[in-house]
């Protein structure tokens, strides 16, 4: 059901802005749990392979303790080999644990240690992913690309290099722009969208209980 809300916040996007998406979203994201969507038309769905339009990501390089958990597993489980990676898919690394995803010719995406990704979505152009904890690395390989990730409730749409550190100890977020740029959205405590544009060389400092970010220099 999540997938099906990041689909239309995309399309929000193109249509209307990255403001007008960010709102949308966490309009219907607040409520996901008590509602019901209906499609108009049936729909064949498979657990065990994502939709065909979507983007399989490679797994490059692995080393440490990595667990994946796919579309067909109860729990996360060891990997020791080069996989395939799908939408609706998790990756977690442990103490130890690196692993460097492709998606062929849109992003790489690198999960230090101690970090989770979600693969929410992964269709053509357009890159869905969750992190909830740890130091993610995002890259968009061309610049058409828009690879968004949604850490807690602050989005961040990469459009260049960046990483995202989350300390859950400290409730903070630091978005790192290494290249290029990053737009991040979230909704404040009084349900006010703010969006701000981050360039290179800055970064964008998040608190999730109180809900406010600023922009630094690195």
């Amino acid at each position: 059901m999540r997938i099906t809300y990041l689909l239309f916040f995309f399309l929000s996007i193109v249509l209307g802005g990255f403001v007008f998406g960010i709102g949308w979203y966490y309009r219907y994201y607040r409520d996901l749990s008590s509602r019901e969507v209906h499609a108009q038309k049936p729909t064949k769905f498979s657990i065990i392979r994502s939709p065909t339009e979507s983007l399989l990501g490679t797994v490059a390089t692995l080393s440490g303790e990595v667990l994946w958990e796919s579309r067909v597993a109860t729990q996360p489980a060891e990997i020791k080999k080069l996989v395939i990676v799908q939408q609706g898919e998790e990756v977690d690394t442990k103490d130890t644990g690196n692993v460097e995803i492709i998606f062929p010719a849109i992003a790489q995406v690198t999960v230090h240690p101690n970090s989770q990704l979600v693969i929410a979505q992964t269709l053509h152009q357009d890159i869905a992913l969750g992190q909830n904890t740890g130091t993610i690395t995002y890259q968009t390989l061309h610049s058409p690309a828009v690879l968004t990730v949604k850490a807690h409730d602050l989005l961040v749409s990469v459009k260049g290099k960046a990483t995202v550190a989350i300390n859950n100890n400290t409730a903070g977020i630091i978005v790192s722009v290494l290249q290029g740029l990053v737009t991040t959205g979230y909704e404040d405590l009084q349900n006010n969208t703010q969006v701000a544009t981050v360039t290179e060389g800055n970064q964008f400092i998040f608190n999730i209980n109180s809900r406010q970010g600023v922009t630094e220099l690195q």
